[in-house]
């Protein structure tokens, strides 16, 4: 009996190896596609202090010690160097002082999306992004400083950009981080 299966495989050998091969194949190239992530790259980072209290129209100072008002502008490509669609999310901005304590953190703006209002200007929170395959994105992102919290920009060592890559299940997340020296 077993000699008649013997037999019977071999006569399919050839067959077999190619629909295994095929199905090797098909899954190697299903995994493939999936490799690859998100790259990052910051590549600048504006700082713009201010000073109302001087003239009342927001002088330009030098220094965050004599600013009463900041903004802050990251410049920074993504790049999706997989064959699959990627999603970017928890983008945040975090401050750290010199004991390494997170002090501050805020959602960025997205400069992209700013527009005119009747009060002046607005953006919105860059809270997710979705980057297509083999795409490169650049985006500019800022947050600011007032009169009440300008204290921590000015005990800040480190700002930390943070964001999570999204798996293929919801729960499963890879954490970014760039340290941007203050």
């Amino acid at each position: 009996m077993s000699e008649v299966i013997i037999d019977l495989v071999k006569s399919f050998e050839g067959i077999i190896g190619a629909v295994l091969g095929s199905v090797i194949t098909l899954i190697t190239t299903h995994f493939l596609k999936k490799a690859g992530t998100i790259t990052s790259n910051i590549i600048g980072v504006e700082y713009d202090f201010r000073n109302y209290q001087i003239n009342g129209q927001g002088k330009a100072v030098e220094t965050v010690e004599m600013a009463d008002h900041a903004s802050i502008e990251i410049n920074i490509d993504f790049f999706n160097n997989s064959e699959s669609y990627k999603s970017i999310n928890d983008l945040r901005v975090s401050l750290y002082d010199d004991n390494k304590q997170k002090i501050f953190e805020v959602v960025p703006n997205d400069e992209d999306t700013r527009r005119r209002t009747s009060y002046g200007s607005t953006s919105d929170k860059l809270e997710y992004l979705n980057i297509s395959p083999g795409e490169l994105v650049k985006k500019t992102l800022s947050f600011g400083f007032h009169s009440g919290n300008i204290e921590l920009l000015k005990i800040t060592e480190v700002i930390r950009f943070t964001y999570s890559i999204q798996k293929n299940k919801a729960s499963k997340k890879k954490k970014i981080s760039h340290n941007i020296i203050f």
